[in-house]
């Protein structure tokens, strides 16, 4: 008669693996896609972002808070970078009509003081823009580098602490 020895298995390991490694390793992974997305003209910010939509309610609550702030990171990036873009275009539009009055000014001498005001402001607005985009890649270098360095030590981010966070 063959019996097959069968260990006692304390229960935690009998249990399947929480998800908290994997989510962990996906909130990680976004942060990277962050990172980079400056290089990759935004791409791996909506890998990023759809990653952290898809996981952020089943994910254990550090992870989750990770999660919830790569989203948040991903839509002020966003809404700079429209910004910046419609500083840009208005800077473009403005300049075309400065330039047309630059070319009559050419051929006749205006007074009034029009073609100064629509080149200065062409030149705000292209102020603007740059500002703008520079602040949104900050923004996508700075925070996600902030993130992973809490997410390194275990710590939640946001306004909400976790029980985890509560201690330190």
């Amino acid at each position: 008669m063959t019996s097959a020895y069968t260990p006692d298995l304390p229960a935690a390991q009998e249990e399947p693996p929480a998800s908290g490694g994997l989510d962990r390793g996906l909130a990680m992974f976004g942060y990277l896609c962050l990172f980079f997305t400056v290089f990759f003209a935004g791409v791996p910010a909506f890998v990023a972002v759809v990653l952290a939509y898809a996981r952020q309610d089943d994910a254990d609550p550090v992870s989750r808070s990770h999660l919830r702030f790569q989203i948040s990171v991903f839509w002020w990036a966003f809404g700079l970078t429209v910004l910046s873009a419609i500083a840009m275009i208005a800077a473009i539009v403005v300049g075309v009509a400065s330039f047309g009055e630059l070319t009559r000014a050419a051929t006749q001498v205006v007074e009034g003081g029009d073609l100064a005001v629509g080149a200065s402001a062409g030149w705000g607005l292209l102020l603007a823009s740059i500002v703008l985009f520079c602040l949104a890649t900050l923004w996508t270098w700075l925070a996600p580098l902030w993130g992973g360095i809490k997410l390194a030590a275990g710590k939640s981010i946001g306004r909400r602490s976790s029980g985890s966070d509560a201690a330190s």
